[in-house]
């Protein structure tokens, strides 16, 4: 019994520090610019430990800067705002773009407008982590009905599945994060 309780108190601090801890969003990385600046943006190299090391130019503003990695449906993008003054989010004015190797650009969708809304402006020395639907084949699969669907009716059985953009890491050039109308982020992979 001593043994178990010895074993325990050693792995629950162990077991409960690996759930809480926050996922790391490490598969692009950017800073505010002009966009016709970000040639010169590269990035030399990145540890956990230290993050994110790269090459910049003076007109940069690495102060508003932002992580991004794909999950399974979606581009989680992590902004961060370390600058004196709030940034603005603006569900009409704000654009995502992935711009591809092969020189396609793809727009992302924010989603339900309120709940994009509720993230409200980026605060000095604060961040907002945001969800971002990836483009999907919408023409590819109207009037598709859900293969496992036993419903005949097309207009209770919408099927949303298998649709989405299976876009890789390593065919993304950059993203392009326009906020508020006036922030530019762009976003390039990290190695």
């Amino acid at each position: 019994m001593k043994s178990l309780r010895k074993t325990l108190t050693f792995l629950l601090p162990i077991i409960f520090g690996v759930a809480c801890s926050p996922a790391t969003v490490d598969d692009f990385f950017g800073i505010a610019m002009k966009p016709e600046n970000a040639e010169q943006f590269q990035i030399v190299s990145y540890s956990a430990q230290e993050g994110v090391k790269y090459r910049s130019s003076p007109e940069m503003n690495p102060s508003i800067y932002a992580y991004a990695e794909f999950r399974e449906n979606y581009l989680l993008i992590k902004i961060t705002n370390m600058d004196t003054y709030p940034l603005q989010l603006s569900f009409d004015r704000d654009e995502y773009i992935i711009r591809t190797t092969k020189d396609e650009e793809y727009r992302l969708l924010k989603g339900d407008p309120f709940k994009y809304a509720s993230a409200g402006n980026i605060s000095p020395k604060k961040s907002v982590e945001l969800n971002l639907e990836l483009p999907t084949n919408f023409w590819s699969t109207i009037g598709m009905k859900n293969p496992q669907s036993q419903n005949a009716a097309y207009t209770e059985d919408f099927w949303k599945g298998e649709n989405s953009l299976n876009l890789a890491r390593e065919e993304v050039d950059h993203i392009t994060m326009t906020l508020g109308g006036n922030t530019v982020l762009v976003l390039k992979p990290i190695p």
